[in-house]
């Protein structure tokens, strides 16, 4: 994984911008708030960006460290992040191709690397602490059927017999090189099927984005929101070449933001917003 802590003073952090324009997931944090969303700018690329405290942090698979610096100058320019100049982008991106740990050193008035030696350290001290309580605890307590035979056959060997064999008791280590290979076509099954559910969402999440940046598409669904008009009165009210308001009009069918409404007996041909219009018409103004 990759960790950027955006610890560099000033800078500040808003969820609103991408949940307007990308579906996310939210929850809140002792101090704070945590997102999570994929990507409209990389395919795939799942975020979770936040603050804990006084503390900002983004967080997404080292797999896509190339395309860090585009997705940080769409949160930069979205509002999502403020106060993250280019120059703060193009160190962070450079760092991330070689690292997985990111922090701003106010010493050197730059982006670093992490170096974590005391975690290393005590996770090694804990796992020699759980073997020395596991070793003590059996001593402490009755022999096992294995260790009262082992202890036997010592005896018999000390009295010249050769006739024992030493009862071993197998390891849970030892069966691991046996189901390493079905684990790992599992998590290859898995990943194929996540990818394979995940991709239409993501692709719509992106068409709905770039449906929604312009600004004339939103003119469009406000006028609609109060009644249906036909491509003329909107090419009257809007100051747009009827063409052009036809052309936008096409792409929001194709995506569900309006429909047409054909009369019999009448020429014009009417549109009106749909229920999907009205929801991103409600999240834009909010």
């Amino acid at each position: 994984m990759l960790y950027v802590h955006l610890t560099k003073p000033n800078i500040s952090f808003s969820s609103q911008p991408i949940s307007l324009a990308v579906e996310t997931q939210m929850r809140t944090e002792e101090g704070g708030v945590a997102i999570t969303y994929m990507s409209p700018n990389t395919q795939g690329m799942r975020i979770l960006i936040g603050n804990s405290g006084n503390e900002l942090y983004l967080q997404t698979d080292a797999k896509h460290s190339s395309s860090l610096q585009n997705e940080l100058l769409w949160l930069s320019q979205t509002g999502a992040l403020q106060n993250l100049d280019e120059n703060d982008i193009s160190g962070i991106s450079t760092l991330a191709t070689s690292t997985s740990e990111i922090t701003y050193s106010t010493s050197s008035g730059g982006w670093e690397a992490v170096s974590l030696p005391f975690v290393a350290t005590q996770t090694a001290q804990e796992g020699t602490q759980a073997t020395t309580e596991a070793a003590s605890e059996q001593t402490e307590g009755a022999p096992s059927q294995e260790a009262q035979s082992n202890l036997e056959c010592a005896k018999e060997g000390a009295s010249g017999s050769d006739e024992c064999v030493l009862a071993v008791q197998p390891s849970p280590s030892d069966f691991i090189p046996q189901f390493a290979p079905l684990c790992t076509v599992a998590a290859v099954l898995l990943a194929i099927i996540a990818a394979l559910f995940m991709r239409p969402q993501a692709n719509e999440q992106i068409e709905t984005h770039r449906i929604l940046s312009s600004p004339t598409r939103m003119e469009i669904l406000n006028e609609l929101s109060t009644n249906e008009k036909i491509p003329t009165d909107l090419s009257s009210r809007l100051k747009k070449s009827k063409a052009t308001i036809i052309e936008h009009l096409e792409r929001m069918q194709e995506a569900g933001f309006v429909e047409k409404v054909q009369t019999p007996g009448k020429k014009f041909v009417y549109y009106r917003i749909t229920s999907k219009g009205k929801t991103a018409l409600l999240r834009s103004a909010a």
